[in-house]
């Protein structure tokens, strides 16, 4: 009787020990198991936000088995996941993978559901510090390693991608499908092999506003049509952005800078080395900006149609105010951005006379005009031969824009040729 006594104070006095090591309070949840993590997931998606909580991972996760993994199809007998947060119960916490990595993890849906990823759906979250690896994702529309869809002021820092992302659809990248809400990609990366139809990105698919830097894609990215990036595959500035509608007195800049791409880019039309298609609106706040600076791109670009701009966007959208008024991207990168740099191997840029998709005669005005808005190659903007960029006085020219910008990482030689003897970042 003592013995069962005894035996029986001693998992009492255990099982707080245990919990101990998974909540350590109200506000941290320790995971270091797969199991933990598939229990957390079901959580969220039963309606816990674990808004104002932060959740940390103490080790690395295996979902599965990682043998094969570049060739798991849909017929594959493994583990699939279930994302993490839906449209209805985002996940709104912070979650912290302490530098750890999550291998794996193996989605596979038809066109019934969207948003797709290791998260599902983030709002106003913070993701930092993780890596997935030896994953493979097969789903359909907004489309990420680490998650489907991003909203209102997330933040994803210092994370990065080496499985392969496949979307049968569009909002297809390397980290990220769909972003909406002043977000922001900052010290992220991808190595791993990307597929969509239309907007496909090296890190985003589709980029709403905020800003990404310090930031990178060496994977191959494929888009089966258009707007086709190494880093984004469409950046649209949405209309409503106005002091009135945001309660703020002043917004903040949206920036894409310190940014570049050494994968090989492949689509049909409209593709660039940092972003495939440059959508911005005009607004009526003259002191709104978007800083589209230092960014490089040496990665080649292959399309059915000739790029037509340079090798760092495919497109420069432009927009009519008035009959009498017409405010082009271009514009817009000039008044507010910066010097970017792309390899003259990367791509042939061709002169087009007609529209390719026009079906109806276009008059010459308005065809210059267009040509204006999506031909003119910004004026900070300059090509260099592969042989150049590789060499230390284009890593000054990388440094002399972020002299005094704090927030910009420092650049300097692929010693290493890690990146193919292109420069890379300080860590």
């Amino acid at each position: 009787m003592k013995n069962r006594f005894l035996i029986l104070s001693i998992c009492l006095i255990f099982i707080p020990i245990v919990n101990a090591r998974h909540y350590v309070n109200e506000s941290l949840l320790i995971i270091s198991t797969a199991e933990d993590l598939r229990t957390f997931a079901k959580s969220v998606n039963n309606g816990n936000s674990y808004q104002g909580k932060v959740v940390k991972l103490s080790a690395d996760i295996w979902l599965n088995d990682t043998i094969g993994w570049r060739e798991w199809n849909r017929q594959t007998k493994v583990k699939t996941w279930m994302p993490i947060g839906t449209s209805k119960v985002p996940f709104e916490g912070t979650f912290d993978g302490g530098g750890h990595y999550i291998a794996g993890l193996f989605i596979k849906t038809g066109s019934e559901t969207f948003s797709q990823g290791l998260f599902g759906c983030l709002k106003t979250a913070t993701v930092k510090n993780l890596h997935i690896r030896y994953s493979h994702i097969l789903a359909y529309n907004n489309v990420g390693a680490l998650a489907g869809y991003i909203s209102n002021n997330t933040q994803i820092v210092n994370c990065s991608n080496g499985g392969i992302v496949e979307n049968e659809r569009n909002f297809t990248g390397g980290l990220i499908g769909f972003s909406s809400g002043q977000n922001r990609i900052i010290g992220c990366s991808n190595d791993g092999k990307i597929y969509g139809h239309r907007c496909v990105g090296g890190i985003v698919g589709y980029f709403e506003g905020g800003s990404i830097y310090n930031t990178y894609n060496r994977g191959e990215i494929m888009g089966r049509y258009e707007h086709v990036g190494g880093i984004i595959g469409e950046f649209s500035e949405p209309y409503q952005k106005t002091v009135k509608n945001t309660g703020l007195k002043e917004l903040p800049n949206d920036t894409v800078a310190n940014c570049y791409n050494t994968g090989k880019i492949f689509a049909r039309d409209v593709a660039g080395g940092i972003a495939g298609h440059m959508n911005l609106h005009p607004i009526e706040i003259t002191t709104w900006k978007v800083v589209f600076a230092n960014n490089y791109s040496s990665g080649k670009i292959r399309t059915s149609y000739p790029p037509v701009t340079d090798g760092l966007v495919g497109v420069y959208a432009y927009f009519t105010v008035s009959q009498n008024q017409v405010i082009p991207t271009i514009n817009r990168i000039e008044r507010d951005g910066g010097p970017c740099f792309w390899s003259e191997e990367s791509c042939k840029i061709k002169e087009i006379h007609r529209p390719r998709f026009e079906s109806e005669k276009i008059r010459s005005d308005a065809w210059n005009t267009i040509m204006y808005g999506t031909m003119k190659i910004p004026d900070s903007f300059r090509y260099f031969s592969d042989s150049e960029m590789k060499q230390q006085s284009f890593v000054e020219l990388l440094n002399k824009w972020i002299d005094g910008k704090n927030m910009f990482l420092r650049w300097k030689s692929d010693k290493e040729e890690s990146n193919g003897g292109f420069p890379v970042f300080v860590n």
